[in-house]
């Protein structure tokens, strides 16, 4: 096997039990040197491949986020109906995001642990990113109202991140993504060029 391939397999390896780690017990209670046991490598090949715990964090939280943009593509591809498309590529999200483990360690650890501008950076990269897109797409299109694509993605992401702390919290799950999703789709079609009605919206 060569050298970059037997790298990428290391590195693939200390990502898993990172993942396992920083979603069981949260960043603050993982300790580096349970990850060197686990993987049965040395401090120092860590610190080769992410240079610190903090470094291997967010290169856990890029990999999930990665994760998410790809469930939200693979929602929204199913439509040719654009407002179809984000309507569920939106929803694939927040279902993906349901996911303990990852909103403990998206929504929870990652904004404190690597704050709020390099957090808010990994997901513009990622999920915001296809999200921008998909409403520049649409805009282009006369399919959205003549609003700011990087104001509204903004706010429309912040927006479904709330919504999944919101339904964590509740006893029926279900119910919860059910209420949430008709908000969701009401806020979505506010910005269309012709209302839910499919009246004229000045």
């Amino acid at each position: 096997m060569k050298n970059q391939e037997q790298s990428e397999l290391t590195k693939a390896r200390i990502l898993e039990v990172a993942y396992k780690e920083f979603s069981q017990k949260g960043y603050a209670n993982v300790a580096l040197e349970e990850i060197v046991q686990q993987t049965n490598l040395t401090r120092g090949a860590i610190y080769h491949h992410f240079k610190s715990k903090k470094g291997l964090f967010q290169a856990v939280v890029e990999e999930l986020q990665k994760n998410v943009a790809n469930e939200v593509e693979k929602a929204a591809i199913l439509h040719e109906d654009n407002w179809q498309a984000l309507i569920d590529g939106s929803m694939a999200f927040i279902r993906t995001m349901l996911n303990e483990e990852y909103r403990r360690i998206l929504i929870v650890d990652a904004p404190t642990v690597l704050g709020w501008n390099m957090w808010e950076e990994i997901d513009d990269k990622h999920s915001e990113r296809h999200l921008k897109d998909h409403l520049t797409r649409m805009h282009e299109m006369g399919e959205l109202k003549d609003i700011s694509i990087d104001a509204l993605s903004s706010i429309l992401s912040g927006s479904m991140n709330e919504a999944v702390m919101w339904i964590g919290k509740k006893k029926d799950i279900d119910t919860a993504i059910n209420e949430a999703s008709v908000i969701i789709e009401h806020i979505l079609r506010a910005f269309r060029r012709n209302g839910i009605d499919g009246s004229k919206i000045e």
